[in-house]
């Protein structure tokens, strides 16, 4: 658009004769209109036009939605004006050429314009492409989650009662049972209890995913968690004749601020995986200590260790790690990515280092009782 007729004719002729298809007026009050009706790829708009200069009829351009992204190169007769230039920029415009207009640098910012405009169309449609993708990946993992929830609780109640009514054989209640069917029983238990540990698993994991895991912190006793822990193991440990050896002071208590079910919860995962890949007859050794205000609980197995190139991976949920339990146990890779996500809650930190004697040593770093003051 230009106000000079001839310019105008000149520059038609030379961009048809380029092969591009051209629309001119002379009127700035006619280029709304027409960019909206044409919908050109670029507009070339003299800046000093009769009426309402380029640079308001670049602003209009820009303040509609129909044509606010089609690129527009100013031109005038102003050379290299920096403030000319500065406010067409600022108004809009993509480009600036002065006249006289050369043939050669015309056409190369007007390809450059049609790139620029060809790489934003690209880029406009991918963005809609993946936004749609985002919204089918929400519903699904929305599904997903509502899948999981009602599959993980359908399961859980059948799961329990078959760890109650197994404890009630090995008990006698329904008639004596051999040495060998305790065996039997003991083992199913253990395979049950499983189970239910991996349900329990998806059903924090979705919780934690989604904030919406509520802790019931208060003063607890760590020593008493620990022992807890060691006790649910009791079973499993002696099926593979592992010993759990534990090392603190008797009778020391050690105060921290915790959700008792989620701690022992914590420690019971850590345990259960010591076992898992703990060689028969090998002992897992589980430490106490406190210090400079810090708790820390270490439980070392004999196992063949966490290669240091998986150590950050192992927390992720459902990663499985090159090496494989000693008595080919399964797991389905979620113990470790909660138990770092509850230590995270308490305010603590979980670190996984090389034992001594070689194995793997999980150590877990907790805050002592704010209010306990004693060394």
């Amino acid at each position: 658009m230009d106000d000079d007729a001839d310019i105008l004719e000149i520059l038609r002729m030379v961009l048809v004769a380029e092969g591009y298809e051209v629309v001119a007026t002379a009127l700035s009050s006619e280029v709304v209109t027409l960019v909206e009706c044409e919908r050109p790829d670029v507009v070339l708009l003299d800046v000093a036009m009769p009426g309402i200069d380029g640079f308001e009829v670049c602003k209009r351009l820009k303040a509609r939605a129909s044509t606010s992204e089609v690129p527009v190169i100013f031109l005038s007769a102003q050379h290299r004006n920096a403030e000319v230039i500065a406010q067409g920029l600022e108004c809009g415009g993509h480009d600036y050429v002065t006249k006289p207009v050369q043939k050669p640098e015309l056409l190369a910012r007007i390809r450059a314009a049609l790139r620029i405009r060809l790489y934003e169309n690209e880029l406009s449609l991918k963005n809609a492409h993946l936004e749609e993708l985002n919204d089918q990946l929400k519903r699904l993992l929305e599904r997903h989650e509502e899948y999981l929830g009602m599959a993980s609780h359908d399961l859980r109640a059948p799961l329990m009662s078959l760890v109650g009514y197994s404890g009630l054989l090995m008990d006698g209640a329904y008639g004596p049972v051999s040495p060998k069917q305790v065996q039997i029983i003991r083992r199913f238990r253990i395979l049950v209890s499983y189970m239910s540990s991996i349900v329990a698993n998806l059903l924090d994991l979705e919780s934690l995913e989604r904030g919406s895991l509520r802790l019931y912190m208060q003063r607890e006793d760590l020593a008493s968690i620990l022992t807890e822990a060691i006790e649910l193991h009791g079973l499993a440990a002696d099926e593979k004749e592992v010993s759990l050896a534990l090392e603190a002071a008797p009778g020391a208590e050690l105060p921290i601020n915790a959700d008792r079910n989620r701690m022992v919860q914590v420690l019971s995962n850590v345990i259960a995986n010591a076992i898992k890949y703990s060689p028969p007859k090998q002992p897992v050794r589980i430490a106490l200590q406190r210090h400079n205000g810090r708790a820390f609980v270490r439980v070392a197995d004999r196992g063949p260790g966490i290669p240091l190139s998986e150590r950050e991976r192992v927390f992720q949920p459902f990663f499985q790690g090159s090496n494989r339990p000693s008595n080919g146990e399964k797991g389905a890779g979620l113990g470790l990515c909660i138990v770092k996500q509850l230590v995270d809650l308490h305010g603590g930190q979980v670190l996984i280092q090389d034992a001594l004697g070689g194995g793997t040593c999980v150590e877990i770093d907790l805050p002592v009782f704010a209010t306990d003051d004693s060394s």
